[in-house]
């Protein structure tokens, strides 16, 4: 379903950023995506 891609895309974004960004800046909500 497509809100189980988003949340596996968020979830794989947070954990890369994490490693070289800011987390206040890539710690987004997934509900800031357009649903």
């Amino acid at each position: 379903e497509k809100m189980v891609l988003w949340c596996i895309i968020w979830c794989c974004e947070q954990r890369n950023a994490g490693e070289w960004n800011s987390p206040a800046e890539t710690r987004k909500s997934p509900w800031d995506f357009s649903l």
